[in-house]
């Protein structure tokens, strides 16, 4: 399931209110603060500050 342009150019980061990107179709990461969010299999992206992580995704 791929992820709608549309709604990731709305989308910030909910800690740094930065632009997210989207990784391996998986994450959106934020390129300011590393964060990244998961995307669930349904395609709906988890953007609760807890659900963030500051590991690295590897492109």
């Amino acid at each position: 399931m791929s992820f709608p342009e549309e709604l990731l150019e709305m989308l910030l980061c909910p800690v740094c209110k930065n632009d997210l990107t989207l990784v391996q179709g998986r994450w959106l990461v934020c390129q300011r603060c590393q964060r990244r969010y998961p995307i669930r299999e349904d395609g709906i992206a988890v953007l609760l500050i807890s659900e963030g992580d500051h590991e690295g995704v590897a492109s």
